[in-house]
């Protein structure tokens, strides 16, 4: 009997409203997709470069069944990719936090390095 009750009635959204919301959130999906592909297309741009290179005499490997531990750290550096460009376009990424974080660990390293 401690039913709280309330006089709000929810104002219907209509038909209008419902498309702008799916046209919205499809709009975020397709720039999240694009997103997520211009990582990978960086990625691809690296491992060519790192292939064609002459300075290093062991050459990356982004190869998971021969250097694992590489194949990990590029995963990691795809996804920071795809956070600082998600960041661009105004969608909310679990790692932007990590990224300010990096940044500042980042400065500090510098400024230990200058001082």
């Amino acid at each position: 009997m401690n039913e709280k009750k309330s006089n709000v009635i929810p104002f219907p959204l209509g038909k209008r409203q419902d498309a702008i919301t799916r046209e919205i959130f499809y709009a975020k999906s397709n720039q999240y997709d694009d997103c997520v592909e211009l990582a990978r297309y960086c990625l691809d741009l690296m491992q060519a470069g790192v292939q064609e290179q002459d300075f290093i005499q062991t050459p990356f490997k982004f190869d998971p069944t021969t250097d694992p531990q590489q194949y990990t750290d590029m995963f990691v550096i795809l996804n920071l990719l795809v956070a600082t460009f998600l960041r661009n376009v105004d969608i909310k990424h679990i790692l932007q936090e990590d990224l300010d974080e990096l940044l500042l660990k980042i400065k500090m390293l510098e400024s230990e390095n200058d001082g």
